[in-house]
């Protein structure tokens, strides 16, 4: 029956006791376990309660325990990836919550991987979905920040489609700079990242990316607006 932990220096605040998932002990142990939560059940339930764990106290270490094989894995959760320490190891994943067989079981598993690592494999989506699960640290952040002054046009949208998919407010700033890239897919999702990430001052610039000689582009800006106005209720 897998454990599932957070631990850190600092005791729980009030606030983040709040935001534990249900049935989840907040804790003062050894080793600075902050937060403990036994999971019973089937693949998708353990995946659902380790990401919402992970992503209710970001700036904690996340640990799965396997007590039956001893197996564990540790890694930091604003991170948004784990690294296993054993072939038995159960760690977060984005997987639908509603995975059901052994055989979406095992493709589940598989993707349990750092979205750096299937980023630089080139496993956009996947990465993507990955990155989506768990908030960015602050060194992901930082990275992040460092990929869109590429002059990779790849890496420059890969950054904005991190900075989209993890909520990255503040990057929003960054996306308007390459507003005007001479690739026409960095445009694009620059567009979709402002659309995501900012608010309806933003809407004058994402009006002008509408008349873009790329359809693509003025795609883009049409659905980022449609994302601010939807917002807006």
């Amino acid at each position: 029956m897998p454990v599932l932990l957070l631990r850190r220096d600092a005791p729980l605040t009030d606030a983040e006791r709040a935001r534990l998932p249900a049935s989840t002990a907040s804790v003062n142990e050894p080793g600075g376990v902050i937060a403990r939560l036994t999971v019973d059940g089937e693949l998708s339930r353990v995946i659902s309660a380790a990401v919402a764990l992970a992503r209710s106290v970001p700036d904690a270490e996340f640990v799965v325990r396997v007590p039956a094989t001893e197996a564990s894995v540790s890694g930091v959760a604003g991170v948004a990836g784990v690294a296993a320490t054993t072939s038995t190891a159960v760690v977060p994943s984005d997987a639908p919550a509603q995975a059901e067989g052994a055989a979406e079981g095992a493709e589940a598993e598989q993707d349990f991987v750092d979205p750096w690592v299937a980023l630089d494999r080139g496993e956009r989506d996947r990465a993507m979905r990955r990155f989506a699960a768990v908030p960015l640290s602050a060194d992901g952040r930082e990275r992040v920040r460092r990929m869109v002054l590429s002059a990779n046009p790849v890496e420059v949208i890969d950054a904005l489609r991190i900075a989209r998919v993890t909520d990255f407010k503040s990057f929003f700033s960054n996306a308007r700079r390459v507003s005007d890239h001479s690739d026409p897919g960095v445009r694009a999702e620059s567009a979709l990242a402002i659309g995501s990430l900012a608010g309806f001052s933003q809407l004058t610039l994402l009006e002008k990316m509408q008349k873009d000689p790329e359809a693509s582009v003025r795609e883009a800006a049409k659905q980022a607006i449609q994302f601010i106005n939807a917002r807006r209720g």
